[in-house]
């Protein structure tokens, strides 16, 4: 009954980003031609388009539903893609069909105001759920089998209750997750009969949570699942093995998992640097005068260089010097073994919170990121990226565990998940896994998506 609930509501959603897409075309109609001219036969060859292809596309790309756990930033890329995609596939169908009666401007004007209709339409859809979600509404029950690693998954769901998870019961035997949730959360032996109480509880979702995965259990839970209409999620340790591109090829009918030998192909990696190359000359071009002024103001501020240029380490070990604006005193280097029994943070890093060797203009500078805008100069020289794990000091690389150094597989950025998930309270070995993460999952929406992120950190000035 859930799932035919939900298939309901993803119809309605596609249903309306349809009609928003044909709204758009007479409205970007009426306004260049000013409501007086008859509908043309164009137009309408243009919305039967619009409703043939936005189905491929949107159920194609999972839009036509009501998200729980993507963030806002998602909707703007998503559907900025799709506004796109679609303007991109008219160009290509009415050249073939030689329809070229509809104004010069009409596809541009229709592009931009599609895209603000659907993304408005959607982000008050995903406000009003949240907040029905938020408030014990639309919820789905979920029964988790974990074990010590479990914690986070637990923390991150009661943080959010906009996304609808109820913790229905909790199948694990560690002491340290029953000490910590049971009072709060029912829980049950890993020893009990699921196939019983699965049938006799209304689970809606079974998360199965576990770093060591056995695969006859696995197996069973599946089975059991797909008999009751219950969604089975799997998350575990193995995944941070495959952490190539990895594909579905059949010997013979036999599918079979392929494990290709790079994670970005040759033409992503090529995407990559086309956009950060174009990204960071007009970064550099529109904030140009305003670096110009920040240098003036570090200079009046204290003695010494505009710039600090440190040596890091890059892809695979490569060395170059990164470039920040000046923040520290000149003898900053000097001054840093006398406080390093003041070091905040765990792992090979120094951080302090109240660093003495900070300038009045460097505070400033760190607090809104702005001393990384000199990186933009490192990412045209080929030697960093826009988004990447953030390039170390040599000497912080030589104390990295074996497994830490996989880090050094991928160009390193300006931003990275780190940079953007509290970048101050977060573990080194936490950060560790936060840039493998993004390693195995790089994706170029992910990457628009982190520095939206990032932007957003500068406005709120959290940096240290």
């Amino acid at each position: 009954m859930l799932k035919e609930r939900e298939n309901l509501v993803n119809n309605i959603v596609w249903g309306l980003d349809v009609i928003i897409g044909i709204a758009a075309g007479f409205l970007t109609f009426g306004w260049l031609t000013e409501f007086n001219l008859p509908i043309p036969r164009e137009l309408t060859f243009f919305h039967a388009f619009i409703l043939i292809n936005s189905y491929f596309i949107l159920k194609g790309q999972k839009l036509a539903r009501l998200h729980r756990t993507k963030p806002y930033s998602f909707l703007v890329i998503s559907y900025f893609t799709y506004s796109l995609a679609l303007a991109g596939l008219w160009v290509l169908e009415s050249s073939i069909l030689k329809i070229d009666d509809l104004p010069n401007r009409f596809l541009m004007y229709w592009t931009v105001l599609h895209f603000i209709m659907i993304y408005l339409v959607n982000y008050l859809l995903f406000v009003i759920f949240k907040f029905y979600r938020k408030h014990g509404k639309n919820f789905r029950n979920i029964l988790i089998i974990g074990d010590e690693n479990t914690d986070e998954l637990i923390e991150e769901i009661h943080s959010y209750p906009e996304w609808g998870y109820r913790i229905f019961c909790v199948v694990s035997d560690s002491e340290s997750l029953r000490d910590k949730y049971g009072s709060k959360i029912p829980f049950i032996s890993s020893n009990a009969n699921l196939e019983v109480y699965l049938d006799k509880n209304p689970v809606d979702e079974l998360l199965y949570w576990v770093e060591e995965p056995d695969f006859k259990e696995m197996k069973l839970l599946i089975a059991n699942c797909s008999e009751l209409g219950i969604t089975f999620r799997m998350k575990s340790g193995i995944f941070s093995h495959l952490f190539h591109r990895t594909t579905l090829s059949f010997f013979q009918t036999t599918p079979t998992l392929t494990l290709n030998p790079t994670r970005i192909d040759y033409r992503a990696d090529k995407l990559k640097r086309v956009f950060d190359f174009i990204f960071s000359c007009m970064v550099l071009i529109v904030f140009g005068p305003f670096m110009l002024l920040l240098a003036f103001f570090i200079k009046l501020d204290s003695p010494g260089p505009v710039f600090f240029a440190q040596e890091r380490v890059g892809l695979r070990g490569r060395k170059f010097k990164v470039l920040k604006f000046r923040t520290m005193v000149i003898n900053a280097e000097e001054l840093k073994e006398k406080l390093m029994k003041k070091n905040e943070v765990d792992g090979p890093f120094f951080k302090m919170m109240k660093d003495p060797r900070i300038t009045r203009v460097g505070h400033i500078l760190r607090k809104t990121s702005l001393d990384e805008l000199p990186q933009f100069i490192n990412v045209l020289k080929n030697e960093m990226s826009i988004v990447g794990p953030r390039p170390s000091l040599p000497d912080e690389v030589k104390q990295f565990d074996r497994w830490q150094l996989r880090r050094l597989s991928m160009k390193p950025g300006i931003t990275c998940i780190w940079q953007v998930s509290g970048r101050n309270n977060i573990a080194f070995n936490d950060w560790m896994r936060l840039d493998l993460q993004y390693i195995d999952n790089w994706s170029f929406t992910l990457d628009v998506i982190l520095i939206l992120k990032t932007v957003r950190a500068m406005f709120k000035a959290e940096g240290h």
